[in-house]
């Protein structure tokens, strides 16, 4: 059936029989009062949903977001952070968890989603929650959220923000088009490969790294290996953030020989911290390989790559020669 036109429609959260919620897109106010007239959707905070407080933990108030320092037959006493001054409120008054709304905002639609955080959250920790429960794809979307007019920031906690009840935030995404970086200028060929390779980088704006280009064989053999991304210059010591099986296939010709690597998730990269790229190949081939390069390269929409040498790299891959000759990221 067609909705009237002047019927705004939401998202709601609604309790199933099994007590499970479950969130309904694209739902009239007429339907939403049906269902509440139905006594279908329930206070998500009523007592046996509630979690019990704890002394020291973070709680939200009507006022906003404090530490509970005093229980007295159901009189909580909480502090504020933000002025150091103490009020108390009935325990009713008082819980854990809270709803917010998040907004998002297109060129000619909106849509709200309700979503229960906890008072000790961050926004680390709500865009997480975003993600998990695909309000928006971080792979094709870069995104912000502005709650009272300000971006907020990913160390930001809940406290810091002046959070309330049903809050509402606004989220902000712009879609991404992926940007490559060209490492070389020229290319040569016999290049032999065998165990490991690596080239280390950093980067002089947070960006998303989506892929790398890889030169194929031209001895029209496949090229099997690893392909892993970690933080700093040693692989068994920095932080493993991406590693994924690939099967390099033979090149064209020297013209056509970088063959891309798209990863299945993009990988999130930090300015001025030192990550390296490192392929660990399990058959041997002669490929091709390019010269030319920069310790300094500049990419699509002026992000900056800076390379070294990767201690441990057995076939020599650095600077100014080598494999990693393209980079496909977001900005």
């Amino acid at each position: 059936m067609k909705r009237a036109e002047n019927q705004i429609c939401q998202s709601i959260w609604k309790q199933t029989d099994e007590g499970d919620w479950k969130l309904f897109f694209n739902t009239s106010e007429e339907e939403l009062s049906k269902l509440e007239n139905e006594n279908q959707i329930k206070q998500i905070f009523d007592s046996s949903n509630k979690k019990a407080p704890k002394i020291g933990s973070l709680v939200m108030t009507p006022i906003g977001i404090g530490r509970l320092i005093k229980m007295d037959n159901k009189i909580y006493t909480v502090k504020f952070l933000k002025d150091e001054h103490e009020e108390t409120f009935e325990d009713s008054l008082i819980t854990s968890e809270f709803p917010i709304y998040i907004s998002i905002m297109e060129k000619d639609y909106s849509n709200w989603y309700r979503l229960i955080v906890p008072a000790n959250g961050s926004v680390e920790s709500l865009k997480k929650l975003i993600e998990e429960m695909k309000i928006v794809d971080p792979n094709t979307c870069n995104y912000i959220l502005i709650h009272n007019g300000s971006e907020t920031k990913d160390e930001y906690f809940f406290d810091q923000m002046d959070l309330k009840p049903n809050s509402k935030i606004l989220l902000c995404g712009l879609k991404m088009t992926q940007c490559k970086l060209n490492r070389f200028n020229v290319t040569y060929n016999w290049w032999y490969t065998y165990n490991t390779d690596g080239v280390t980088f950093s980067v002089n704006k947070r960006i998303k790294l989506a892929g790398i280009g890889l030169y194929g064989s031209h001895e029209n053999k496949v090229q099997n290996g690893t392909v892993k991304i970690f933080e700093g210059t040693v692989s068994n010591i920095g932080q493993i953030l991406y590693e994924e099986p690939v099967e390099i296939p033979a090149a064209p010709d020297q013209n056509n020989s970088v063959m891309p690597i798209n990863f299945k998730k993009p990988v999130n990269i930090k300015p001025q911290i030192d990550y390296t790229v490192q392929l660990i190949c399990t058959n041997y081939c002669y490929l091709y390989y390019g010269g030319g390069g920069k310790s300094t390269s500049e990419g699509e929409k002026s992000v900056e790559f800076y390379f070294k040498y990767t201690v441990g790299s057995s076939h020599g891959t650095g600077v100014e020669s080598g494999n990693f000759p393209e980079f496909y990221y977001y900005s």
